[in-house]
């Protein structure tokens, strides 16, 4: 969803994504958003990590994903506050930063 949003609402990639369907952008926004509070209830018990008891493929692909979403501005939105957790403490990771 944040990828299609990027593909379809950035003026940079109007010339590889022909047409550019706004509509269909905005509705991938909103998806995003969706999905966004999906992890944030799954998050809600306290769980450090997306799936299991230690950091996975899943949390790597979950925190790409929220990185890249800043770029067609996509923000994780402040009622989120255990997906905001999670990605706090992601940030804060070594190999994170690296």
């Amino acid at each position: 969803n944040i990828a299609q949003t990027f593909r379809h609402t950035s003026p940079h990639m109007a010339h590889r994504e022909v047409p550019q369907v706004l509509a269909w952008g905005e509705a991938n926004r909103a998806r995003a958003l969706e999905q966004m509070g999906l992890i944030d209830r799954h998050l809600a018990d306290g769980r450090p990590f997306i799936c299991g008891d230690s950091f996975s493929i899943a949390d790597i692909t979950g925190g790409v994903s929220l990185d890249f979403a800043r770029v067609p501005r996509i923000a994780i939105l402040p009622e989120l506050v255990h997906l905001m957790r999670w990605h706090a403490a992601l940030l804060a990771r070594p190999s994170w930063a690296a």
